[in-house]
């Protein structure tokens, strides 16, 4: 026995938390720090002990925002999967899982990179090593496409599932969970004919007011939530 509600409420915190901390953090990104308009601009700005900290500083926040959402998948799971044992909640809050810890990994390898390059930038003593590091940076932070590739496959595909389960839950009902599936069925379209560069359109904004709905919805539940019940398990 458990308690239930608390883990709702919790989960629901978390995902509205995480939620409008990455709506701030990607709105106000572009504006900290210098403003460059080259790469090596970039690196000779971001290479220096203050930009090194600040950058590390903004992707553990980023980091940050992903496990918020991971501990909000688990809250998910428990409202969804409160009534009837469901595997498509089960599968779903793994892909959930999943691509939050790709997206943790991804963040703190973008910012190591981002530093360490910036300080070899700062250190090369001719303009071949300076041009050495600018093409290696170029390629490192390439790698970031398939980190981000990687992250909507697992994310995506957890939404859609949960999304089907919501059709059939009282407290999200068909339209809810309808235009999550649509949603992010529509974002998985766009970032297969793009990839591996960024969708155009993106629906990302889109998708995350609904997110956000649906944190605030479990919010909402978890009053009217049982205080205990039996941990659900799939025959």
């Amino acid at each position: 026995m458990h308690d239930n509600r608390r883990m709702v409420r919790v989960g629901g915190i978390a995902g509205v938390v995480g939620v409008l901390m990455y709506i701030v953090l990607a709105i106000s990104d572009p504006y900290i720090g210098p403003e460059t308009k080259t790469t090596q601009e970039f690196l000779a700005a971001w290479g220096t002990p203050k930009y090194v900290a600040v950058n590390m500083a903004l992707h553990f926040m980023f980091a940050g925002v992903c496990i918020l959402w991971l501990v909000a998948f688990v809250g998910l799971r428990r409202l969804l999967a409160a009534e009837t044992p469901s595997v498509l909640v089960n599968i779903g809050t793994l892909l959930g899982v999943v691509a939050c810890a790709v997206m943790v990994q991804m963040m703190i390898v973008q910012g190591s990179i981002m530093s360490k390059m910036g300080q070899a930038f700062l250190a090369a003593t001719s303009e071949s090593e300076r041009q050495s590091v600018v093409a290696l940076y170029k390629g490192l932070r390439s790698i970031d496409l398939g980190w981000d590739l990687a992250f909507d496959t697992f994310f995506f595909s957890a939404w859609i599932l949960l999304g089907f389960r919501m059709l059939r839950n009282p407290r999200f009902g068909k339209v809810f969970g309808g235009i999550g599936i649509v949603l992010f069925v529509l974002a998985a379209i766009f970032n297969l004919r793009a990839a591996p560069d960024p969708p155009t359109p993106d629906i990302g904004p889109i998708a995350a007011l609904w997110v956000l709905a649906v944190y605030i919805q479990m919010l909402r539940s978890a009053k009217s939530f049982p205080d205990s019940q039996a941990e659900p398990t799939v025959a």
